[in-house]
């Protein structure tokens, strides 16, 4: 009917202020051995201060300062990481438990050291409730309050309990109080040990115990399984551990987890994403799936979303990196714009393996975007930490055609120069290159003077080896703008995209003036592009 866990962090209880068990008594369940004896307190097993067979030997560590009984206090003053014993007047390590800290948090009565298991401990007992009038708290460990473990047998149990999800065929049932401190997400685990054939049912309700509202319920069938409910206010829960019927009992092992809630599980509560490099982590196993990647197609993958606000035009980055090493959390991370459901998508990457997935989205207009950070599935969510920043991209000057970059072929017959199309904004096209007859590749525009008849070879190719980046390169004559009033001005003279090999435009050309053009194919493939323009007889 108990269950035990052997260890010393449990022989403090942490629960409610009515106590740590009905009796009032940490006590009642603790055996002690010889020599040993239950601290009323505490509830842990200490040295006998009044043995029967011999005297107590003082407990005062060597070199503690000189005694004076004519002084309430240790002479010499006691040092860092000491506290005078007010009893021994001796410097000693802690005198109570608020002076030690964990993983060491026990402060022994008898030597006044701190201890992290003390030799004979005694052994730990969950109590357990028949039912809702006499339903015990759960007790965490000291140095882990939001993590316990203990066993139920639900074998001399009645059946006094029943959940939304379990059967009405009279499954034996315990009940516990859960008390929640703060905002968390509470997840309960159940599993049945070797031998055990209770198939349990596990649900929590909120208080009242018997009546509250039921916020969550699962059968295991048999198996291990859990249930997690998101957001738990502060306050005082029921938890049931249910068999199926009344032919299903033994033995169940129980996990209960106090977690952070991810607040910003959906669209309706995003939270702001840093702009300055700043970092997050986030539990995505506790989110819910509610929106859905382009680059995504796997079911049942959890979504945490912040939002991104940005002043001034800037390149945003994204750096998602799971917390745990070779765990198989496999994320996707995007990017898209208001409003957040079904904004126009900007950006989705997937490296299609676990480990850190990056994005960089080229230079956005300012304003509010939505980034969103989901598991590939549910074996690919998992906690993770998200690192996010911007970097103020300002338009060049030569984004369009009021300020076109010169090209000096005056000194050299050829020259060569990098050129980053991301930089830009869609403000033109060419007559080639042009996705589904609507273009959103981005341009920088360039000119050069020919002061006689010349051949001029141009081409352009990707700087990252074509993997990413699709340049498209057309030429005018006379005028940049073909709608500058002037006869033939601004007439494209040739176009070219070539993906994924390099653009080649040769042009036998007349003395005069002209414009290039280097563009991309679409907003997602500029980038940066190698540009050469050559001059031949």
């Amino acid at each position: 009917m108990v269950s035990t866990r052997s260890s010393a962090l449990w022989l403090l209880c942490v629960v409610a202020a009515s106590g740590c068990s009905s009796s009032g008594d940490p006590c009642r369940t603790v055996t002690c051995s010889h020599g040993r004896v239950c601290e009323k307190e505490t509830g842990a097993c200490v040295t006998d201060p009044n043995p029967p067979d011999a005297a107590v030997v003082d407990s005062g560590t060597a070199d503690a300062g000189v005694v004076d009984a004519g002084v309430l206090g240790c002479l010499p003053a006691c040092g860092a990481g000491t506290v005078c014993d007010p009893v021994s007047l001796n410097c000693v390590q802690c005198v109570s438990n608020a002076q030690c800290a964990c993983p060491a948090a026990l402060c022994d009565p008898v030597s006044h050291s701190c201890v992290e298991a003390l030799p004979d401990a005694g052994t730990f007992v969950q109590p357990i409730g028949e039912s809702c009038a006499n339903a015990p708290v759960i007790s965490f460990p000291i140095c882990s309050p939001n993590l316990t473990t203990f066993q139920v047998d639900l074998t001399p149990l009645a059946d006094n309990e029943t959940g939304t999800c379990s059967s009405a065929a009279g499954g034996r049932d315990a009940v516990f109080l859960l008390n929640v401190p703060s905002l968390k997400d509470v997840k309960v685990t159940t599993s049945q040990p070797a031998g055990s054939g209770a198939q349990p049912v596990v649900y929590l309700r909120m208080s009242p115990c018997a009546t509250g509202a039921e916020l969550a319920c699962r059968d295991s069938f048999g198996a291990t399984s859990s249930i997690r409910a998101k957001s738990v206010a502060p306050g005082v829960y029921a938890l049931v551990i249910d068999a199926y019927t009344s032919l299903t009992f033994g033995p169940v092992d129980v996990t209960v987890e106090l977690l952070p809630p991810v607040t910003n599980d959906t669209c309706a509560a995003p939270l702001e994403a840093s702009t300055d490099g700043g970092s997050v982590t986030v539990d995505l196993s506790g989110a819910g799936d509610d929106l859905a990647a382009s680059c995504n197609t796997a079911a049942d993958s959890r979504d945490a979303v912040w939002r991104v606000t940005l002043d001034q035009r800037s390149a945003f980055h994204a750096v998602v990196r799971p917390l745990v090493a070779d765990a198989g959390i496999d994320t996707v991370v995007y990017l898209r714009g208001s409003p957040c459901a079904s904004g126009t998508p900007v950006l989705c990457v997937d490296n299609q393996t676990d480990g850190p997935e990056q994005l960089l989205a080229q230079p956005l207009s300012a304003g509010t975007w939505f980034l969103v950070v989901e598991g590939y599935g549910t074996a690919g969510s998992g906690p993770v930490e998200l690192t996010t920043w911007a970097t103020p991209a300002p338009l060049p000057p030569n984004d369009t055609c009021a300020a076109p970059r010169p090209i000096d072929l005056q000194s050299a017959s050829s020259i060569r120069f990098p050129v980053n199309t991301a930089e830009g904004e869609n403000d033109d096209r060419g007559s080639c290159g042009v996705p589904s007859g609507g273009s959103t590749g981005r341009e920088l525009v360039y000119s050069f003077t020919l002061p006689v008849p010349r051949t001029v070879t141009i081409t352009s190719e990707s700087a990252d080896g074509g993997t990413e980046v699709d340049p498209v390169i057309y030429l005018r004559e006379g005028a940049c703008s073909p709608d500058a009033g002037i006869p033939d001005a601004g007439r494209e003279l040739g176009c070219a995209d070539a993906f994924p090999d390099p653009e080649v435009l040769v042009r036998a050309l007349p003395a005069g003036q002209y414009f290039l053009f280097v563009d991309s194919y679409s907003s997602a493939s500029a980038g940066p592009t190698i540009v050469t323009v050559t001059l031949s007889p």
